[in-house]
């Protein structure tokens, strides 16, 4: 396992040669080598935006959307989670803003579209630490780093040589 990280797409691949590198241990014993930056064990790719979500968040679609729809919802709370009802609304919205889309997009980039909606909806209406929760909840970087919190412990747990 040393001579391999794990990479979330693709299981795991070997390491980039290490000839010739200075070898050290860390005090926990692991191998550590020099010259070539720190090799993470384990790389989580990050979700790519599609040019209709990139629109969307440069053009501050989803800010104004939500100006709009808190405007209308005096009876929003906590428990608000966003339906087919209210993409409906957001492709009104959208077509009253001329933007160009089609249902492929919104096929597409469902989960993140809803997350937009609602963190940009939760800002508007309960403040900006609402909104980042509703971020972190939903970022599978968070929620991977979250998953490797026992194996960290591990690590800093694991017997030092001094």
């Amino acid at each position: 396992r040393e001579d391999y990280f794990l990479s979330e797409d693709l299981g795991y691949e070997e390491r980039p040669d290490q000839t010739g590198r200075e070898i050290r241990h860390t005090d926990s014993g692991r191998t550590v080598h020099g010259g070539g930056g720190i090799t993470p064990d384990i790389i989580i790719k990050d979700v790519d935006l599609s040019k209709f979500m990139s629109k969307l968040i440069r053009d501050n679609i989803f800010f104004e959307f939500a100006v709009t729809f808190v405007a209308d919802a005096s009876d929003l709370d906590r428990t608000f989670v966003v339906d087919n009802r209210i993409l409906s609304r957001f492709k009104d919205f959208l077509e009253e803003r001329k933007v160009e889309f089609n249902e492929e997009d919104f096929t597409t980039d469902d989960q993140i579209l809803k997350t937009y909606l609602k963190a940009n909806i939760f800002s508007i209406k309960f403040g900006r630490k609402e909104e980042a929760k509703i971020f972190a909840e939903n970022n599978p970087l968070i929620q991977k780093a979250i998953d490797l919190f026992p194996e960290a412990v591990k690590l800093a747990s694991a017997p030092r040589n001094n």
